[in-house]
């Protein structure tokens, strides 16, 4: 398709789809040299000039020419990647040593080691990684492998030659001293993606330090290249191998977007300000808002529990943000204290809407985390024809924030969990000591963490006298 449809009026509308096409702005001075595909052997080369006055109509009617012949892949292409851009990234796919399963590693410049040496790129303590155990390079639009070690580097299974040089394409499969196959552990393995094309994120954004990942995700800081402005993206690697469904993946991503932002305008909910769908790079960006307060896990860990007047505070939130959700349809089904961020004054925001659904009844999917999901949604693992469950798992799941946010522990150990598949309240006097807290903390614990038949909804747990209660004196 050609970037215009007419040639000879360059107005501001062919002006703003140009600028969109190209990913620059309006008044923005840019000059490409783009090469064109072979044609009848002949390489066509066109010098673009991009003009800062929109008024200067005869470069504009020279570059619409231009782009007639040019598909608009061509003229992505040519755009060049920015000096701090990676063009590579390497997904670890199962834990090894001091090797994270999903951890993702960018790949810059013109070598990129793997091994147990403290300089590699991609670190890794194992005893048997050498010490630079291979070399990963790019070359114009080809990406080389070289085996330095002794115990070998495998590709897709197969064994590269010691001191040789292999090639790289999206999707293979790296393993060091074994070959990998799935759900093995103790291999350190990792796919590889060849991050090409225009890479639009990369354009706008610089990437910064990581600040988290899960096992599809890795969360990054970013600073807006024009304003300076800071944000965290999440980075899903959907270049995933034999073993990991690729669809699913996929969906999901498109599902957490599309959620998110239909409930986007609740102050407490992480605002999503953009994406990026980057196929030539396997990979989407979700640039949202940075909260600098750490996520409310590291935070207990670090400092403690919460004094009861603050807990009211973050919990009063969290529960008016679950019962905006709930009337919206839409059921959480992750809520922990790594995905509730934090910010000044006792502010508090959930994030992370990858486990989330639009719907909040009816539910049979076995997903959470331990510890916080609900013993409901634990009987679909465990038992055969148990009935669905609705969206009072969030409440069970608050339940046990609760306790964290007033104890910085948690109620019970991952496998004392199954014995809640019984229809019986928690027994939250079990777990002792306390900490100075409330009777009134301790009645609504216990109804949050109820059978789902008897558990309180949001809307109840807000009416709960703890949240009327005065201010204790001491």
């Amino acid at each position: 398709m050609s970037a215009f449809t007419n040639k000879k009026n360059i107005g501001s509308e062919q002006v703003t789809r140009l600028a969109k096409l190209l990913d620059i702005t309006v008044d923005g001075v840019r000059k490409l040299r783009v090469l064109t595909w072979r044609k009848k052997g002949i390489y066509r080369w066109y010098r673009v000039y991009w003009q800062k006055e929109v008024g200067e109509k005869t470069s504009l009617k020279s570059l619409a020419n231009s782009l007639q012949c040019i598909p608009a892949m061509a003229v992505a292409r040519a755009i060049k990647r920015p000096d701090d851009a990676p063009w590579g990234r390497l997904t670890s796919l199962c834990n090894c040593t001091n090797v994270l399963k999903g951890e993702q590693y960018y790949l810059r410049g013109k070598n990129n080691t793997i091994g147990r040496a403290p300089t590699s790129q991609v670190y890794n303590s194992a005893c048997t990684v050498s010490n630079l155990h291979c070399n990963i390079s790019e070359d114009g639009d080809c990406c080389y492998i070289e085996d330095l070690s002794k115990n070998g580097t495998w590709l897709n299974g197969y064994r590269l030659t010691t001191n040789t040089t292999g090639r790289l394409y999206p999707g293979i499969i790296i393993s060091l001293t074994d070959k990998y196959r799935f759900g093995r552990l103790g291999v350190a393995a990792f796919v590889f993606s060849h991050m090409k094309g225009p890479l639009h994120f990369f354009h706008k954004y610089q990437l910064g330090n990581k600040i988290g990942h899960g096992t599809f995700a890795v969360v990054h800081e970013c600073v807006h290249r024009e304003t300076g402005e800071r944000f965290a993206v999440k980075i899903i690697d959907t270049n995933v191998p034999r073993g990991w469904n690729s669809n699913h993946v996929k969906t999901k991503v498109l599902r957490e977007i599309e959620i998110q932002e239909s409930i986007h305008d609740h102050p407490n909910i992480v605002h999503i300000l953009e994406h990026f769908v980057e196929r030539s790079a396997d990979s989407v960006f979700i640039v949202m808002e940075h909260a600098r307060g750490g996520n409310l896990y590291q935070r207990l860990r670090t400092v403690g529990h919460y004094t009861e007047s603050d807990a009211r505070k973050i919990m009063e939130q969290l529960l008016s943000t679950v019962k905006y959700m709930h009337e919206k349809s839409v059921t959480h089904r992750d809520l922990k204290p790594a995905n509730i961020l934090l910010g000044g004054d006792l502010e508090v925001k959930i994030a992370d809407f990858s486990e989330s659904t639009l719907t909040v009844a009816g539910m049979t999917a076995y997903t959470g985390s331990p510890i916080y999901f609900a013993p409901e949604v634990l009987r679909q693992k465990m038992l055969d024809k148990t009935p669905p469950y609705n969206c009072l798992a969030d409440m069970w799941s608050l339940g046990v924030i609760m306790f964290n946010v007033l104890c910085a522990r948690n109620p019970w150990k991952q496998q004392d969990l199954e014995t809640q598949l019984e229809n019986t309240p928690y027994n939250i006097d079990i777990r002792t000591p306390w900490p100075s807290i409330s009777d009134n903390a301790k009645d609504l614990l216990r109804k949050m963490l109820s059978p789902a038949d008897n558990r309180c909804s949001a809307d109840d747990a807000l009416r709960h006298p703890w949240f009327h209660q005065k201010k204790r004196k001491r």
